[in-house]
């Protein structure tokens, strides 16, 4: 595994993290590297989220929502480089993401981090996924109301 994917892993509790929440964040780092960024951003756990293979509650939910692969990769791949000035080549918003997934995952009372933690964490705050997201016409509500609803949340 490789270490950034290993020190994005331990911003959350990689204990509790799910194969596919795993598998997201290794694509997330290969995203930053096919588009020449050396830094993992929100963006790219996004694309990373949508990448994962089987069921995943947060690819799920970017299908449903209409968000086009292709056009996600353009879109990254058109966008100013990503650069940052940390060793570890994790943006700032990456802890954010992590911190409100596992806040997530607490108030559903579940010991994981999955896909859906992750992928409420992405826009659960003010992230450069938010704005890209945005971009598309999808708003932070309609992607939490879409986990919640794929979860049994919303009656």
């Amino acid at each position: 595994m490789d270490q950034r994917v290993r020190d994005i892993l331990a911003l959350g509790r990689s204990d509790r993290t799910t194969d596919h929440a795993q598998t997201a964040v290794q694509h997330a780092v290969g995203a930053a590297d096919e588009f020449g960024d050396s830094c993992v951003d929100s963006c790219h756990i996004l694309l990373g989220l949508y990448l994962v293979d089987g069921f995943s509650v947060a690819a799920n939910v970017l299908s449903h929502l209409e968000l086009p692969e292709f056009e996600l990769r353009r879109r990254l791949a058109g966008r100013n480089r990503v650069h940052c000035s940390s060793p570890l080549g994790i943006d700032d918003d990456v802890p954010v993401v992590f911190t409100e997934a596992l806040a997530g995952a607490d108030r559903m009372h579940h010991r994981h981090i999955g896909t859906e933690h992750l992928l409420l964490g992405v826009v659960a705050s003010k992230t450069k996924s938010v704005n890209l997201l945005a971009g598309f016409g999808i708003a932070p509500d309609a992607v939490t109301h879409e986990v919640l609803g794929l979860m049994g949340w919303l009656r």
